[in-house]
């Protein structure tokens, strides 16, 4: 079932593969080489896991991106935050008194659209899926999006999460909130613009969301008073945290899960579990944030006990 699952996902619902034949892998071939485009075609492997405390299995197709041409670091560094980030965003909630939340996409390289005028990849499917009667001997994938294991896909991603973000904007409580870029690539404002000088941008427990769904409906608003930032959030691959008013952030994250499949928002709340980003656990105690490692160095400390002489 998890074999299925996968090949469902890359196919029908993220649509990052297309079945094709070794003849049209060929005619691709010479089609890109005829253009000065780069065609690549490489072998791919599943991984498998069992998820920790429901034990599910998961299986996951990956190609090999080893067996890739070298490129410039350019074409695959994507960035993302760091320590130095997260401390500065939630200093900054915590003189504010602001909430936060973390958020993380899922299959997040899958939404990722490739540009075959740049580069073709065609990928030859896990033997195992072969084996289990799911792919024919003579399938070949043409990757249609970033797909696990491809040295680009990291850079892809991160390009076509910064562009959606350039979009994201919503309206609530009578105002449009949206994404500002600042000079750090990883680290996002979120700003209320009120559509009245008479009536500033208030915030309303509740209030529903609603998507600004084009462009001509956003310049509109371009045109409205305010830019009053409520709200900070920094993004790492798939992984998202923000800080800011309690509500925006109910609304910021009612916004995300329209553009993508993200899981349950995990709020950071008073005397609370502590919530996992990026390795560091934060919690909120005493109305102060707090970050710190103790689960990673009691792993440590269990995997590398200490040896008496």
């Amino acid at each position: 079932p998890s074999m299925k699952s996968e090949l469902d996902s890359l196919m029908i619902e993220t649509g990052a593969i297309k079945e094709i034949t070794w003849k049209e892998a060929d005619r691709l071939r010479r089609e890109a080489e005829s253009k000065g485009v780069l065609f690549e075609k490489i072998p791919a492997k599943a991984v498998f896991s069992r998820k920790a405390g429901s034990g599910k299995r998961k299986c996951r197709a990956c190609a090999c991106g080893n067996y890739m041409a070298q490129r410039d670091q350019l074409d695959t560094y994507a960035g993302g935050t760091g320590a130095t980030e997260v401390r500065t965003v939630l200093r900054k909630a915590g003189l504010e008194g602001w909430s936060a939340v973390a958020l993380d996409v899922k299959t997040a390289f899958l939404r990722a659209p490739r540009d075959h005028s740049r580069e073709i990849v065609v990928v030859q499917p896990p033997a195992i899926l072969v084996l289990a009667g799911l792919c024919g001997p003579d399938t070949l994938w043409l990757v249609e999006k970033a797909l696990y294991g491809l040295t680009t896909s990291p850079k892809e991603w991160t390009q076509f999460r910064n562009q959606s973000l350039g979009d994201f904007r919503w309206h609530q409580n009578g105002c449009i909130y949206e994404a500002q870029k600042t000079n750090d690539q990883d680290i996002w404002k979120i700003v209320a613009i009120s559509q009245s000088p008479a009536e500033p941008c208030g915030i309303t427990e509740g209030a529903p969301v609603q998507r600004c769904r084009s462009p001509k409906e956003w310049e509109v608003g371009s045109a409205m008073t305010g830019g009053k930032t409520v709200g900070l959030f920094v993004t790492y691959v798939d992984d998202i945290l923000a800080v800011g008013e309690k509500e925006v952030l109910q609304g910021f994250c009612t916004r995300m899960k329209e553009e993508w499949e993200v899981g349950a928002p995990d709020w950071v709340t008073p005397d609370g579990p502590s919530v996992r980003f990026l390795g560091m656990e934060i919690e909120l105690k005493d109305q102060k944030f707090r970050i710190h490692q103790r689960a990673y160095i009691q792993n440590l400390l269990e995997k590398y006990p200490h040896e008496k002489p």
